[in-house]
Protein backbone atom coordinates (compact mmCIF):
# COMPACT_ATOMS: atom_id res chain seq x y z
CA UNK A 1 0.00 0.00 0.00
CA UNK A 2 1.49 3.31 -1.07
CA UNK A 3 -0.25 5.33 1.63
CA UNK A 4 -2.67 4.96 4.50
CA UNK A 5 -5.40 6.17 2.13
CA UNK A 6 -5.01 3.21 -0.24
CA UNK A 7 -7.88 0.76 -0.69
CA UNK A 8 -7.67 -2.34 1.50
CA UNK A 9 -9.76 -5.48 2.05
CA UNK A 10 -12.83 -4.72 4.13
CA UNK A 11 -13.29 -1.19 2.79
CA UNK A 12 -16.79 -0.28 1.60
CA UNK A 13 -17.00 1.92 -1.49
CA UNK A 14 -20.08 3.48 -3.02
CA UNK A 15 -20.46 3.38 -6.80
CA UNK A 16 -21.88 6.33 -8.72
CA UNK A 17 -25.30 4.62 -8.86
CA UNK A 18 -25.40 4.40 -5.06
CA UNK A 19 -24.69 0.67 -4.75
CA UNK A 20 -22.22 -0.28 -2.04
CA UNK A 21 -19.33 -2.67 -2.62
CA UNK A 22 -17.26 -4.46 -0.01
CA UNK A 23 -13.68 -4.71 -1.25
CA UNK A 24 -12.54 -8.27 -0.61
CA UNK A 25 -9.81 -8.28 -3.25
CA UNK A 26 -7.78 -5.18 -4.06
CA UNK A 27 -6.48 -6.82 -7.24
CA UNK A 28 -9.97 -6.49 -8.78
CA UNK A 29 -9.88 -2.70 -8.72
CA UNK A 30 -10.44 -2.38 -12.48
CA UNK A 31 -14.00 -3.63 -12.25
CA UNK A 32 -14.75 -0.92 -9.67
CA UNK A 33 -13.73 1.72 -12.21
CA UNK A 34 -15.54 -0.09 -15.02
CA UNK A 35 -18.70 -0.23 -12.89
CA UNK A 36 -18.78 3.58 -12.69
CA UNK A 37 -17.94 3.82 -16.41
CA UNK A 38 -20.98 1.63 -17.20
CA UNK A 39 -23.23 3.83 -15.05
CA UNK A 40 -21.81 6.89 -16.82
CA UNK A 41 -22.37 5.34 -20.27
CA UNK A 42 -25.97 4.52 -19.41
CA UNK A 43 -26.53 8.08 -18.22
CA UNK A 44 -25.06 9.58 -21.41
CA UNK A 45 -27.99 8.24 -23.39
CA UNK A 46 -30.58 9.64 -21.02
CA UNK A 47 -32.34 12.49 -22.72
CA UNK A 48 -35.20 14.53 -21.25
CA UNK A 49 -37.86 15.38 -23.83
CA UNK A 50 -40.84 17.66 -23.32
CA UNK A 51 -44.01 15.59 -23.90
CA UNK A 52 -46.94 16.83 -25.94
CA UNK A 53 -49.32 16.40 -23.01
CA UNK A 54 -49.44 18.25 -19.70
CA UNK A 55 -49.72 15.06 -17.64
CA UNK A 56 -45.99 14.36 -17.57
CA UNK A 57 -43.11 16.73 -16.95
CA UNK A 58 -40.74 14.92 -19.31
CA UNK A 59 -40.09 11.66 -21.13
CA UNK A 60 -36.75 9.90 -20.87
CA UNK A 61 -34.96 8.12 -23.72
CA UNK A 62 -32.31 5.65 -22.66
CA UNK A 63 -29.23 4.03 -24.21
CA UNK A 64 -30.25 0.56 -25.35
CA UNK A 65 -26.89 -1.10 -25.93
CA UNK A 66 -23.45 -0.98 -24.35
CA UNK A 67 -20.64 -3.09 -25.73
CA UNK A 68 -17.62 -3.14 -23.44
CA UNK A 69 -14.41 -4.71 -24.71
CA UNK A 70 -12.31 -4.97 -21.58
CA UNK A 71 -9.99 -7.53 -20.05
CA UNK A 72 -12.62 -8.33 -17.36
CA UNK A 73 -10.48 -10.99 -15.67
CA UNK A 74 -7.47 -13.20 -16.15
CA UNK A 75 -9.79 -16.16 -15.56
CA UNK A 76 -10.91 -15.95 -19.19
CA UNK A 77 -7.34 -16.14 -20.42
CA UNK A 78 -6.82 -19.22 -18.23
CA UNK A 79 -9.97 -20.83 -19.63
CA UNK A 80 -9.66 -19.84 -23.30
CA UNK A 81 -6.01 -18.95 -23.85
CA UNK A 82 -4.62 -15.77 -25.41
CA UNK A 83 -6.19 -16.09 -28.88
CA UNK A 84 -9.93 -16.14 -28.18
CA UNK A 85 -11.70 -12.95 -27.13
CA UNK A 86 -14.22 -12.77 -24.28
CA UNK A 87 -16.84 -10.07 -24.07
CA UNK A 88 -20.20 -9.54 -22.48
CA UNK A 89 -23.01 -7.58 -24.02
CA UNK A 90 -24.29 -4.83 -22.03
CA UNK A 91 -20.94 -5.83 -20.56
CA UNK A 92 -18.01 -7.08 -22.56
CA UNK A 93 -14.87 -8.69 -21.17
CA UNK A 94 -11.72 -10.03 -22.83
CA UNK A 95 -12.01 -13.07 -25.05
CA UNK A 96 -15.51 -14.44 -24.22
CA UNK A 97 -19.06 -13.18 -24.78
CA UNK A 98 -21.45 -12.71 -21.87
CA UNK A 99 -24.93 -11.72 -23.04
CA UNK A 100 -28.49 -12.87 -22.46
CA UNK A 101 -29.38 -11.69 -25.99
CA UNK A 102 -28.98 -14.41 -28.65
CA UNK A 103 -29.59 -12.09 -31.63
CA UNK A 104 -26.98 -9.62 -30.46
CA UNK A 105 -24.47 -12.42 -29.84
CA UNK A 106 -25.08 -13.68 -33.37
CA UNK A 107 -24.38 -10.22 -34.83
CA UNK A 108 -21.17 -9.90 -32.85
CA UNK A 109 -19.98 -13.35 -33.88
CA UNK A 110 -20.62 -12.47 -37.53
CA UNK A 111 -18.57 -9.30 -37.08
CA UNK A 112 -15.81 -11.23 -35.31
CA UNK A 113 -15.61 -13.74 -38.15
CA UNK A 114 -15.44 -10.96 -40.73
CA UNK A 115 -12.62 -9.28 -38.79
CA UNK A 116 -10.74 -12.48 -37.97
CA UNK A 117 -11.17 -11.92 -34.21
CA UNK A 118 -12.07 -15.02 -32.20
CA UNK A 119 -14.77 -14.86 -29.53
CA UNK A 120 -16.38 -17.48 -27.33
CA UNK A 121 -19.79 -17.20 -25.68
CA UNK A 122 -19.71 -17.61 -21.91
CA UNK A 123 -22.67 -18.38 -19.62
CA UNK A 124 -24.19 -15.82 -17.29
CA UNK A 125 -24.96 -18.30 -14.51
CA UNK A 126 -27.17 -16.31 -12.13
CA UNK A 127 -26.75 -18.84 -9.29
CA UNK A 128 -23.10 -17.73 -9.01
CA UNK A 129 -24.35 -14.38 -7.72
CA UNK A 130 -24.65 -16.01 -4.29
CA UNK A 131 -20.85 -15.85 -3.97
CA UNK A 132 -20.99 -12.08 -4.57
CA UNK A 133 -23.26 -11.28 -1.64
CA UNK A 134 -21.94 -9.28 1.31
CA UNK A 135 -23.11 -9.01 4.89
CA UNK A 136 -22.17 -5.31 5.07
CA UNK A 137 -22.71 -3.96 1.53
CA UNK A 138 -24.82 -4.63 -1.55
CA UNK A 139 -22.09 -6.91 -2.95
CA UNK A 140 -18.42 -7.84 -2.80
CA UNK A 141 -16.08 -7.02 -5.67
CA UNK A 142 -15.01 -10.65 -6.29
CA UNK A 143 -16.72 -13.99 -5.75
CA UNK A 144 -15.13 -17.36 -5.25
CA UNK A 145 -12.13 -18.58 -7.22
CA UNK A 146 -14.24 -20.82 -9.44
CA UNK A 147 -16.26 -19.07 -12.13
CA UNK A 148 -14.23 -15.88 -11.79
CA UNK A 149 -15.07 -14.55 -15.25
CA UNK A 150 -18.78 -15.22 -14.75
CA UNK A 151 -18.67 -13.55 -11.33
CA UNK A 152 -17.01 -10.50 -12.90
CA UNK A 153 -19.72 -10.27 -15.57
CA UNK A 154 -22.47 -10.66 -12.94
CA UNK A 155 -20.81 -7.93 -10.87
CA UNK A 156 -20.71 -5.50 -13.82
CA UNK A 157 -24.30 -6.35 -14.73
CA UNK A 158 -25.32 -4.59 -11.49
CA UNK A 159 -24.19 -1.27 -12.98
CA UNK A 160 -26.05 -1.37 -16.29
CA UNK A 161 -29.45 0.30 -16.41
CA UNK A 162 -32.28 -2.25 -16.57
CA UNK A 163 -33.61 -0.70 -19.79
CA UNK A 164 -30.27 -1.30 -21.49
CA UNK A 165 -30.49 -4.98 -20.54
CA UNK A 166 -34.09 -5.36 -21.65
CA UNK A 167 -34.03 -3.26 -24.82
CA UNK A 168 -30.66 -4.40 -26.15
CA UNK A 169 -31.54 -5.15 -29.76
Amino acid sequence: MISGKGMRPGDIVTASNGKTIEVNNTDAEGRLTLADALVYACNQGVEKIKPKTRHRKFVIRVVNLIVDLATLTGACVVALGPSIAVFSLFIVGSKGVFTPNDDLAKELFQASEASGEKFWRMPLEESYWESMKSGVADMVNTGGRQGGAINAALFLKQFVDEKVKVDAR
